[in-house]
């Protein structure tokens, strides 16, 4: 049907589309580019009442201690539970990913390609937890090559968000 290359080109394609469907969908969609700038928030609050609750602690005052620990429950828990639509809209996700890799496999079952270099790829097995390859078929291209495109598509999108500057102390 397709030569090699032509497959590879493909693959690749469907591979960035789906990475930058992917993130779409669960950061901006799901809501959790919102969730993750909320977290940190909330974790610099916690930095502030771990520190007074320290400093509660070392003078042996019971009572601000119990309402530094309840308010750091709340957050924590207030932190479990905002990340939990993101993960919700996830999973339906990881089913399509197994129907892309269902077709990709009855499309090009003949295809493979042979890196220059081997791959770790995690194994279910004890024993060899981790199997380098450097040889791929429809399926593990596909992910490698959306791997590859989510990876660039963080280093782009976090350069194009100002950093703040640290304040010095």
């Amino acid at each position: 049907m397709f030569d090699s290359a032509t497959i590879t080109i493909l693959i690749a394609i469907f591979g960035g589309v789906y990475a930058g469907v992917f993130r779409y969908i669960v950061y901006e969609m799901a809501g959790l580019k919102k969730v993750m700038e909320k977290n940190k928030e909330m974790q610099a609050e916690m930095k502030k009442i771990n520190k007074k609750y320290i400093d509660a602690a070392k003078a042996r005052r019971d009572n601000e201690l119990r309402g530094y620990e309840e308010k750091m429950n709340k957050m924590a828990v207030d932190m479990m539970k905002s990340q939990l639509m993101p993960m919700l809209v996830t999973i339906p996700l990881l089913f399509v990913s197994s129907f892309i890799a269902t077709e990709l496999r009855v499309l090009f079952s003949d295809y493979s390609i042979a890196l220059p270099f081997s791959l770790p790829v995690p194994q279910a097995s004890v024993e060899n937890f981790i199997n380098w390859r450097d040889t791929f078929g429809p399926v593990g291209w596909f992910w490698i090559m959306f791997m590859v495109f989510s990876f660039a598509s963080q280093v782009k999108l976090d350069s194009f968000i100002p950093k703040k500057k640290q304040e010095s102390v």
